[in-house]
């Protein structure tokens, strides 16, 4: 339970910052389809879903991902999952004028943004590895 309300924390945490950078319309949602793949490419919702459900994509993760039997299988769907964030927010990025423009203006916002990213996957990734002891 512990790592499900560390994921969901650290999920709010992602969610509201890629949120701040998106500058209500006028910043880039890079950050958001890094944080919530699936969840911020959802048409004609805006970025609400993003919003409620993204933290409780995190806390899945944290959960569940660490619980599976074998090693292997853990690694494999983690690594496909974590490629996936990185893969759309990296093509949105490359497509959209407006992260150009933050890269400009909101440099520190952007960093800090990845910076805690990256911790996140990285503690994702520990827990998966060393996996839970049923």
């Amino acid at each position: 339970m512990l790592r499900f309300f560390l994921g969901l924390g650290i999920g709010f945490i992602l969610i509201i910052w890629s949120f701040g950078l998106g500058g209500i319309g006028h910043g880039t949602y890079a950050p958001m389809a890094l944080t919530c793949p699936p969840i911020a490419l959802i048409p004609f919702w805006g970025a609400w879903p993003a919003l409620l459900l993204g933290p409780f994509l995190w806390a899945s993760y944290f959960q569940f991902l660490p619980k599976m039997q074998r090693k292997q299988t853990r690694l494999t769907i983690t690594i496909a999952l974590l490629a996936t964030h990185l893969l759309t927010g990296t093509w949105l990025a490359l497509e959209d004028s407006a992260f150009t423009r933050a890269m400009v203006q909101e440099m520190g916002g952007l960093l800090i943004f990845g910076l805690i990213l990256g911790m996140t996957m990285t503690c994702l990734l520990y827990f998966v590895a060393r996996g839970v002891k049923s």
